[in-house]
């Protein structure tokens, strides 16, 4: 088939030049029956469920490590710190300094040769790959450790060390020696340790870490608190980072569903994420209240049975009831050690009920302790003066918390982000509001104002052809870009040595007739790409071709060529528009809508992020690592969902709003136009011939008549349109009266102003139909009512367009 030979489609008979056919002409489909597709879709929902389910399996992973963070800080705070003398079988939290076990051994690191109970040493190797970028291979990581004693003062309890531990000891000594460096990790004599373990018998004070129990085994240089400290804070990170997972992954969704409603999305994403937060606060508020009770009847029965054997040991009678259970303090019968002893179990065991019930009576735990059928366990009453050292002992007790300096900074900093990120996502939305809210309107009946249409790519008469650089094929639009790879390695770089557009006007023609294009200051979205490589030389053309299906989103406005007819061109006022864009498309709208769906949300992620990041942090600041602080993170998807539909759909009003008032002034401009023509024609009609009194009476109509709004317009237009036609009826009439210049060119404009005013009219309501439809209907409907959105009127004798007259041609 010839380039330039033009055919009619099999199916709707539409005509056009379709270059890219071969074959015969009676089987030539157009374009707009059968959209020409990519040839990479396929490999790009590959990769997308590629990337939906590494996301999803990321944020699940990042999810449980940030659970399993928050449970042990949990674990960590849920056992009081106690001392060596009071520690009894079970969970055990112990600070002291590390001292050399009777007859025990001592170790020597590896490179400095210091004595310690543990070290952990290491052997790395400078490596550089073929891009210069240095990194440290590990050769050798070797780590011992032997038994030792803890010393609080109080006495001394044996730390047996196993694999289950871990260390948390900071770098003891660093060193290099050519390629390699040395590094140790040592546990010293003297080093002050935190530990969490388990005392299994009370009989041997030996703390192990192979039971299983309430735990998690830990010695570690920092203090308790240090330890909470930094799982709370990596728990925020953790769980940051898998809800970001799960972001990206309902990103991928959405995509891959095709769905491009934003409030889908943001539904699909409140939903998976406030399900992975509720369903982590709901656990961890039942692992809380189970293993807290336990702990609590475990510790009870042991310091029940510790207290009886003492007291029986000297012959106190003592039945196991603790409100009968008199100040230890005052036995005198016991030795100095067991005294302090047994109070300080017992003060023990009194905080750690009181943390226990305090916790299972609050909200949201008091809503879930029924269903995991938790009893509260009775409270054990205190002596006043172990009362008030109890609670001496949890004024000591601080809450973990992020500083206040770092949580401001980093809120503040996750609020600017969000902010930024919340402004351009806007943006993205917008910009598929635009398109969303402006149907597609067949060629021949576009009215006046922003527009859509669809239709194939035509040439206009008189136009010169263009063709493209690389492809020499027909073409209205063309970006041609040639780059230069320079350097090699990792300096190699792409630098553009030509880049070139070309656009001419064009016709979009559909099955209901044609529109002029000029696509003066469009954004061309080209769907064909040519690439050609030639040496070190890349050529990219991206091209709209004749023939091929064309999406075009601009202002239709008065052909000035021709002043009866209209055009898509650039509105002359674009800041007026409020970034209403002027687009060039070879996709179709559905594609164009999914594009900018998928940006607009990908963009809103994170915002959502940001907002839930700031969430966590100022929980962080609060101290609040709590179920409840997780419940209250569920809320951020839906409050934000909400508040971003809102904020939509009040945009989307006001848009249509602007619109129709938009179209109601460009009907002003033209009325005003109109009457700065009257005064010239009335001078030049009373110059003229014997027929000026009715030409005179009918201009005098046409100045006297300029309503102020819609409701004074509908019989007012249209009887000065009348007269408009019967002053052109009239120089018809009498071809003497037309035959000067400047009379004939002032008529003219006149046409062109009551044609101006008849597209302007057609558009107004057309405008004010969309609107008034949108401000009736659900949920748009509630949200007019409280924001003030009213019905506004249409025009009922809108003008219809005026030919141009023959005797003004001339």
């Amino acid at each position: 088939m010839p380039k330039s030979e033009v055919v009619s489609c099999n199916r709707c008979g539409i005509q056009s030049s379709p270059h890219w056919t071969t074959g015969d002409a009676t089987e030539y489909v157009c374009g707009l029956c059968e959209p020409p597709k990519g040839s990479l879709g396929q490999s790009h929902r590959t990769l997308k469920l590629i990337a939906l389910i590494a996301t999803a399996i990321a944020g699940f992973i990042l999810q449980t490590c940030s659970y399993q963070k928050i449970a042990e800080q949990r674990q960590i705070g849920r056992i009081p710190q106690t001392k060596v003398v009071a520690a009894v079988p079970g969970e055990v939290n112990l600070t002291g300094r590390a001292r050399q076990a009777d007859q025990g051994r001592i170790l020597n690191s590896p490179d400095t040769r210091t004595q310690c109970f543990y070290y952990r040493y290491t052997k790395e190797r400078e490596e550089k790959d073929s891009d210069g970028d240095t990194r440290w291979v590990t050769v050798e990581d070797r780590t011992r450790y032997v038994p030792f004693d803890l010393d609080d003062t109080t006495g001394l309890m044996r730390i047996r060390p196993s694999k289950e531990v871990s260390f948390n000891i900071p770098v003891s000594h660093q060193r290099r020696s050519g390629k390699y460096r040395y590094t140790e990790y040592r546990l010293e004599p003297t080093n002050r340790i935190f530990v969490f373990g388990f005392l299994a018998e009370k009989d041997k004070p030996v703390v192990t870490f192979q039971q299983k129990g309430d735990y998690h085994p830990l010695i570690s240089k920092e203090t308790e608190l240090g330890e909470r400290h930094s799982r709370a804070v990596g728990s925020i990170w953790l769980c940051w980072l898998g809800l970001g997972g799960f972001a990206i992954a309902s990103s991928m969704l959405f995509s891959l569903l095709g769905f491009h409603r934003i409030l889908v999305f943001f539904g699909m994403l409140s939903l998976i994420v406030s399900g992975a937060l509720l369903f982590q606060g709901v656990t961890m508020m039942a692992t809380d209240l189970t293993k807290s009770q336990s702990r609590v009847l475990r510790q009870e029965k042991v310091v029940r049975e510790l207290i009886q054997e003492e007291l029986g040991a000297q012959n106190i009678p003592w039945d196991g009831d603790w409100q009968k259970l008199e100040n230890l303090s005052d036995y005198r019968e016991l030795s100095g050690k067991a005294r302090t002893r047994l109070r300080r179990v017992r003060i023990d065991l009194a905080t750690a009920t009181l943390r226990s019930n305090a916790q299972a009576e609050s909200f949201p735990y008091n809503w879930v302790r029924p269903f995991v059928g938790v009893d509260r366990p009775p409270e054990i009453p205190l002596p006043e003066r172990d009362e008030e050292f109890r609670q001496k002992l949890e004024t000591e007790f601080t809450k973990a918390k992020i500083s206040g300096v770092s949580g401001i900074i980093g809120t503040v900093l996750a609020g600017l982000f969000g902010l930024g990120s919340l402004f351009f996502g806007f943006r993205k939305v917008q910009y598929k509001r635009f398109i969303e809210n402006l149907p597609t309107t067949p060629a021949a009946g576009v009215t006046y104002g922003l527009t859509e249409a669809h239709g194939l790519i035509d040439t206009l008469p008189a136009t010169t052809e263009l063709r493209t650089p690389l492809a020499h094929l027909p073409a209205v639009a063309y970006h041609y870009v040639i780059k230069e790879k320079r350097g090699s390695g990792k300096n190699a770089k792409w630098v553009v040595i030509r880049d070139e557009k070309e656009r001419i006007p064009f016709l979009c023609r559909d099955r209901s007739g044609s529109i002029p294009v000029d696509p003066t200051g469009a954004q061309v979205d080209a769907w064909r790409v040519e690439t050609r490589r030639e040496g070190r030389l890349q050529h990219t053309e991206k091209c709209l071709h004749l023939g091929e299906p064309v999406h075009v989103m601009g202002y239709a406005q008065l052909d000035p060529k021709t002043g009866d007819r209209l055009h898509l061109a650039q509105s002359d006022e674009p800041k007026k528009w409020s970034g209403a864009p002027f687009l060039l498309s070879g996709f179709q709208e559905s594609h164009l809508l999914r594009r900018s769906g998928l940006a607009a949300a990908t963009i809103l992620n994170l915002t959502f992020a940001a907002v839930l990041f700031a969430g966590l942090m100022i929980f962080g600041v609060l101290g609040s690592f709590n179920p409840a602080s997780y419940l209250a993170a569920a809320l951020i998807g839906p409050l934000l969902m909400i508040g971003i539909a809102i904020a939509i759909h009040y945009n989307d009003l006001v848009f249509l709003r602007q619109r129709a008032r938009r179209n109601w002034s460009n009907i002003d401009v033209a009325l005003q136009k109109r009457n700065d023509l009257i005064k010239p024609l009335q001078e030049v009609a009373a110059s003229t011939l014997e027929h000026e009194k009715t030409l005179q009476t009918k201009l005098a109509e046409l100045r006297s008549e300029h309503p102020n709004d819609a409701g004074d317009l509908s019989p007012e237009l249209h009887s000065s349109h009348q007269a408009a036609r019967d002053i052109i009826a009239l120089a018809e009439d009498y071809p003497d009266l037309g035959a000067g210049r400047t009379l004939g060119k002032l008529a003219k404009e006149l046409v062109q102003c009551e044609n101006e005013i008849a597209f302007t009219s057609e558009g107004y309501n057309d405008a004010v139909e969309t609107y008034n439809t949108r401000i009736a209907s659900f949920p748009d409907l509630i949200l007019a009512k409280l924001t003030g959105f009213r019905e506004m009127p249409l025009l009922t004798h809108a003008p219809e367009r005026i030919e141009m007259p023959k005797v003004f041609l001339g």
